[in-house]
């Protein structure tokens, strides 16, 4: 990886320095009972494990010399880094999920950033081929509106979402067939009443009447 990639400045997660580029500790909190917060200028700035702020001299009041922040911010790197991978051996994951994984579990935002490019740098995320991925598992059942809904709450920006629609073709008309099997739909057969909840269930997945009224007679004139 890129030395240049540990360059970020610690000022980015808002700690206070003193003359000459050392850094003050304003305030340690215990989290629980192996790790701490750690903050600077009364703003949270990282997580450490009890015998880390021992080893490092971080206490309240400390002035941490430069080299002693650029271990900190190695150190913090490599827990982001292997976090990361074993989020991922889990489950595939957006480049907005793991931000906010990353972010949860304490990490600063310069070691966040670090890490996500890290990542996209040997591709562990992709947000194109979780799209395209996702598109292609639930692309039959799903609303081209319910596709686009759900990748936008995992962070996936439109463009990305737009690009792999155009891709995939999302055919909406498969889609309701599939969902009217799932409902045992059948022409001449369904009662009107169930007709109606049917149709209904498919506007709220996202697909237009005219397709649901198109696909249904195309199952009334099979009938003909």
């Amino acid at each position: 990886m890129n030395s240049d990639r540990k360059s970020y400045s610690w000022q980015r997660v808002n700690c206070s320095y003193e003359k000459g580029l050392y850094m003050r500790i304003e305030r340690v909190e215990s989290l629980d009972k192996r790790k701490c917060k750690v903050f600077t200028d009364e703003d949270f700035a990282f997580l450490l494990y009890n015998g880390e702020l021992e080893k490092y001299g971080v206490c309240e009041g400390a002035v941490l010399e430069e080299r002693t922040e650029r271990e900190l911010l190695d150190l913090l790197s490599r827990r982001a880094h292997e976090r990361a991978l074993n989020l991922l051996k889990v489950q595939d994951r957006t480049e907005g999920e793991m931000c906010r994984r990353l972010f949860q579990d304490g990490y600063p935002d310069s070691i966040v950033q670090e890490t996500i490019g890290f990542l996209q740098e040997y591709h562990f995320v992709d947000d194109a081929r979780y799209a395209a991925n996702y598109l292609q598992v639930h692309g039959k059942r799903k609303s081209q509106a319910e596709l686009k809904l759900y990748l936008q709450r995992k962070g996936i920006s439109r463009e990305i979402i737009r690009e792999q629609l155009e891709e995939t073709e999302h055919d909406s008309g498969e889609a309701i067939r599939v969902l009217l099997e799932k409902k045992h739909y059948r022409a001449g057969e369904t009662a009107p009443e169930e007709e109606k909840k049917i149709i209904a269930y498919l506007m709220r997945r996202g697909f237009s009447w005219e397709d649901i009224r198109r696909e249904m007679k195309e199952q009334e004139d099979a009938l003909s």
